[in-house]
């Protein structure tokens, strides 16, 4: 019903930055990637001082494989609003974590800025390839209470601790299955069966 809705709005307004933005993640819900990168291109040439959406293209340009220009537009949500709320730093990690920053990753993604398990299943990878282990085991615990909790409110429990039945969830996620391998094999690195 969203999709549709989405798409009369842009029929409506073609040229609504925020209802284009809108239809792209219609369709990234729906795994149509080559469809959603038009939205999200009208949307990024038309903002204008709008921190928070270009933070959130960013996000989508992460989810649809194209790492360098969700920097590119991270960085120009940090210029346009140094002072973010939470959610962009949950951005900022996820950016870095695909990035392969590391380092960079830990430092976003902590505090308020871990939201969600997503959050979590980023961090505790990021901590495990840079051998951090103690931090990264401190970390998975708190993905695997996290993510059973996610799932079992959703009515989907989850029978065992493993990469599969906890992060299987995220593959559909991004566009680029290494994206997803990147998580698995770094909750593997951490601890987490297969």
């Amino acid at each position: 019903m969203s999709f549709e809705l989405a798409r009369e709005a842009v029929r409506l307004h073609s040229n609504d930055v925020y209802i284009q933005d809108h239809l792209g993640f219609a369709y990234l819900s729906k795994n149509r990637w080559e469809d959603a990168e038009l939205p999200f291109a009208k949307t990024t040439s038309k903002l204008v001082n709008e921190a928070q959406s270009v933070a959130w293209c960013s996000y989508a340009y992460l989810t649809l494989g194209q790492a360098e220009r969700a920097r590119e537009l991270v960085l120009e949500a940090n210029r346009l609003d140094p002072l973010q709320p939470h959610t962009f730093d949950w951005i900022v990690g996820q950016v870095h974590f695909f990035g392969e920053q590391c380092e960079e990753a830990c430092r976003a993604l902590r505090g308020e800025a871990l939201l969600n398990s997503l959050a979590h299943a980023c961090v505790t990878p990021a901590y495990a390839h840079l051998n951090r282990m103690d931090e990264a085991g401190a970390a998975l615990n708190v993905f695997v209470s996290k993510r059973r909790r996610e799932l079992n409110s959703r009515k989907f429990p989850a029978k065992e601790n493993t990469v599969s039945v906890l992060a299987g969830g995220y593959r559909q996620m991004w566009r680029r299955q290494s994206d997803w391998n990147q998580i698995a094999n770094g909750l593997r690195k951490a601890g987490l069966p297969s």
